[in-house]
């Protein structure tokens, strides 16, 4: 066995390996092309050709507008930002905002009531035994007061994708019968980029969460988009005369040049050909569900099976300590989670789990370079350990 390395690598949903090719176009700007883009000599304005550039390309990918575009530290400032960016916004025109969030939300969404509890209310939307949202009970929590409603488009821990289009739908009949402007609607695409398609316009969304490491690209940047004309406010502050372009109203500082090109890079390779990538993945994930399930009888995938991810699969056994697993199979070189990784160490639990009536499960998450052997040799440890 490979000392200090990991022979099965699991944990894809947590952290991907940066794809070669982004890693060759990050690599002149961190010792070459090392200016600051906002500086006005002819070494700043190389970093910021390179920062627009990539700009054009994040919208080209996405078909959108370069100025809607806020490159970010990752999903959890474009969460924060999108949710508290709303809220902020909305109090020219409301006293009492409220916001609509999945009871399964990431901890970075989830958490905005514990932390901003004095400036907005927040409203969980219940989920299914599979943790899928249902739009009927978005509409019926949605009020006159209801600036943004936020969902997954798919769940970091147990993999279902959420109804976004029928949400959306629901979202928009009631912003027709307001002014115009409310609600919002807010999509953390950050599991789905390599998978699906995450073009905001096919969402009918407001505002949509990505994620470099999530995708094969640097770690440190994300994007948040947000619609023309859509009410925000910086969570920053920056004198007027720092800000450069429009996307940087909203999120001012210098922009991290080798991650933002690299970023622009990763999101180009992950929207190519994703529905072949995800054929394949997916013909994995259910192999493996499959000899899982031949195995150990008493398994219960957690998730939708219909409504599901392609590389994501969440198992509980049966009177099994899950994070002893996980630690017995890191011990012979495969890494797998017990929940999501922003939530590791903490002894109560996944939140996620507790909605759907699990105490306990086992992560697998599959990437671009899993294969059958791999498969089976992850196999052969578990049956052993079990």
């Amino acid at each position: 066995m490979k000392k200090n390395k990991l022979d099965i690598y699991f944990d894809y949903a947590a952290a991907t390996p940066t794809h070669p090719d982004v890693k060759s176009v990050m690599d002149p700007y961190w010792s070459d092309d090392f200016a600051n883009a906002q500086s006005v000599h002819s070494y700043g304005k190389t970093a910021e050709t390179a920062v627009s550039k990539a700009r054009s390309t994040v919208a080209t990918t996405l078909s959108v507008q370069p100025s809607e575009i806020a490159f970010t530290s990752g999903a959890t400032e474009s969460n924060s930002l999108a949710l508290l960016g709303s809220i902020r916004a909305a109090r020219n025109s409301t006293e009492n905002p409220n916001i609509i969030i999945s009871e399964v939300a990431h901890a970075s969404v989830r958490n905005i009531g514990e932390s901003h509890g004095r400036e907005v209310e927040v409203i969980r939307a219940p989920v299914d035994g599979d943790g899928r949202l249902q739009p009927d009970e978005i509409h019926k929590l949605i009020t006159d007061d209801t600036v943004l409603v936020s969902c997954e488009h798919a769940n970091s821990e147990i993999g279902t994708i959420q109804p976004v289009s029928q949400i959306a739908e629901v979202v928009a009949a009631y912003r027709e019968k307001g002014d115009g402007r409310y609600p919002l609607l807010h999509v953390d695409a950050s599991q789905t980029t390599v998978y699906q398609s995450v073009k905001p316009e096919s969402m009918n969304a407001d505002l949509l969460t990505l994620n470099g490491q999530k995708m094969y690209g640097p770690k440190g940047v994300g994007v948040l988009w947000v619609r023309s004309g859509a009410p925000m406010s910086s969570l920053l502050i920056s004198p007027t005369n720092r800000v450069v372009g429009d996307y940087q109203k909203i999120r001012p500082g210098t922009p991290p040049t080798p991650l933002v090109v690299g970023f622009a890079q990763a999101l180009t390779w992950a929207q190519d050909n994703y529905q072949k990538r995800s054929g394949e993945v997916t013909a994995l994930r259910d192999q493996l569900i499959a000899m899982l399930e031949e195995e150990f009888p008493d398994i219960q995938i957690n998730g939708s099976r219909e409504y599901r991810i392609a590389n994501n699969v969440s198992v509980t056994f049966s009177n099994v300590d899950h994070d002893y697993l996980a630690t017995k199979l890191d011990a012979r070189g495969i890494a797998v989670a017990t929940t999501s990784a922003c939530q590791s160490g903490k002894q109560s639990g996944s939140a996620v789990l507790e909605h759907i009536q699990q105490d306990e499960a086992i992560r697998i998450s599959l990437g671009i370079s899993t294969t059958k052997d791999e498969l089976e040799g992850f196999m052969e440890v578990l049956v052993g350990i079990m």
